[in-house]
């Protein structure tokens, strides 16, 4: 994408940013939600910018989370155009893609789901009923959501979860941003101006989760890529952490900032960006 189409982007997202922060009414919010990526994906689609880069990754992480949701019913919020869904769906015996926006959910994706797959269109709470799932996943979705809004989503997935139930969530982390468009015009560690309302570091988000309910908080010591490359996929379940771990990592990171070399040891240690499991 050229400058003209990135600055052209970055105040499109900048508007809606605004928008949706200044809007105090969840309800009416909901109905800006829909607004908002309903222009944004009109737009990505006329100068065919992919919104959907993360499947073939999925294709490659969903396996090394065989171990919590082979044979279980899951949710993916914030699934894009569906392929993720798909990822996922390969080891879950019932999957739900959730999104925002009815024309973010490619058709082709639609045709080739097989039967244990649905998709829901829903710009307010996740419509399946409590304790009936047993993960939710969700990827560079939490960081678009209204602050209020981000805090009434924990709780409910809290609630959407059966005992036992994980959250995972992957996300940008603040403290290395911005990550979104405006990333391109504004200095690390500036706040978010474009879709991310607001993006979390470590410490943030584990707070937000134990004030929903959750008990335990993890996160894989080491980047999925890495295990990976390492041909040790199957180790992946082992090292997982307290997320206690990470907060040091990103606080010393974030002090000794050095270019280049702290973003590659943060995707090393996947610090730079966030990969965390809330456990119910």
């Amino acid at each position: 994408m050229n400058d003209s189409f990135s600055q052209q982007q970055f105040n499109l997202e900048k508007k809606w940013h605004q928008a949706l922060l200044a809007e105090t009414d969840a309800s009416k919010r909901r109905s800006l939600y829909q607004q908002a990526y309903g222009e944004f994906f009109a737009f990505a689609q006329k100068h065919n910018i992919p919104q959907d880069y993360s499947s073939g990754r999925l294709k490659n992480v969903a396996p090394l989370y065989r171990f919590c949701i082979q044979g279980k019913t899951g949710v993916d919020f914030g699934c894009g155009e569906g392929r993720s869904t798909l990822a996922w769906a390969q080891f879950a015996r019932q999957m739900y893609g959730i999104e925002v926006e009815e024309t973010a959910i490619a058709a082709e994706v639609r045709q080739q789901a097989p039967a244990h797959v649905a998709y829901m269109i829903s710009q307010g709470n996740i419509p399946l009923p409590a304790a009936s799932v047993d993960f939710v996943f969700s990827q560079e979705v939490f960081e678009h959501l209204h602050p209020q809004d981000g805090v009434n989503h924990l709780r409910e997935v809290y609630a959407l979860l059966k005992p036992e139930g994980r959250y995972i969530m992957m996300m940008p982390n603040r403290l290395f941003g911005p990550n979104d468009i405006s990333g391109q015009f504004l200095a690390r560690g500036s706040q978010a101006q474009g879709l991310h309302l607001r993006e979390y570091s470590y410490a943030e988000i584990t707070d937000l989760a134990r004030q929903a309910g959750f008990r335990r908080v993890t996160s894989p010591l080491i980047s999925e890529y890495v295990w990976r490359v390492l041909g040790l996929s199957f180790l992946y379940k082992y090292f997982f952490v307290p997320v206690q771990v990470k907060i040091r990592l990103e606080r010393w990171l974030d002090r000794h900032y050095f270019g280049a070399l702290t973003r590659i040891i943060g995707k090393i240690l996947r610090v730079t960006g966030i990969t965390v499991i809330l456990e119910k």
